[in-house]
């Protein structure tokens, strides 16, 4: 995690890759890593321009990966020499496939959705080791009780989805957008319709983003 430096984003978790000390050494002596604008930027440890952290949760893009959906968290905790991220009991995956998550990506507003309940609500406290604590609520629970809203490779602010089939229901209207309330399972989303009505649709109208 970054604490200070140009080019970085203090509280933002980048990914460092250790220098090969020939082809198959690894040396700890200096590290790797990109800055916000994809300059790579060599640096020692002792320099303290950069936390290291033994854990990350991250969200999965890729609906391949880890046998979860897209927007599910999981933990990172570690990552290869060539930049291939270790995910915890599972194994080691490109990082494209996932979000680190950190402060710059979950804050107080966010809406994410209880894994629990299905239900959207927004992210009222963020803690030190990033668990939450939800509107309404009154601890704080981990990422990985929760569901992230994606559209590419970001994490959207609101589960916002976008309406691509309107046939037999008035009240739709394909192209629009509308906010997820409920996710009730893979098949079926709750949303308010043209009318300002809470309703359930199937999931198939939608698409995220």
């Amino acid at each position: 995690m970054h604490k200070s430096g140009a080019g970085f984003t203090t509280g933002k978790v980048y990914l460092a890759k250790p220098e090969m000390d020939g082809a198959e050494t690894v040396g700890l002596d200096w590290f790797e890593v990109e800055t916000d604008d994809g300059v790579s930027v060599r640096f020692k440890p002792e320099d303290a321009l950069f936390e290291f952290l033994e854990e990350v949760y991250a969200v999965v893009l890729n609906q391949e990966v880890c046998g979860v959906v897209p927007g599910e968290v999981v933990v990172v905790d570690g990552a290869s020499p060539d930049g291939l991220l270790s995910v915890k009991g599972e194994g080691l995956y490109l990082p494209d496939n996932f979000i680190l998550l950190d402060r710059t990506n979950i804050f107080p507003g966010l809406v994410i959705m209880d894994s629990s309940t299905g239900q959207w609500k927004s992210v009222s406290r963020v803690d030190e080791c990033l668990w939450v604590m939800m509107d309404g609520g009154d601890i704080y629970r981990s990422p990985e009780e929760f569901h992230f809203a994606v559209s590419g490779d970001d994490i959207l602010t609101e589960p916002v989805v976008r309406c691509v089939m309107d046939d037999g229901e008035p009240e739709l209207t394909e192209g629009k957008f509308y906010r997820l309330l409920w996710t009730r399972d893979q098949d079926t989303v709750t949303l308010c319709d043209n009318s300002g009505q809470l309703r359930d649709f199937m999931a198939e109208r939608f698409i995220t983003g």
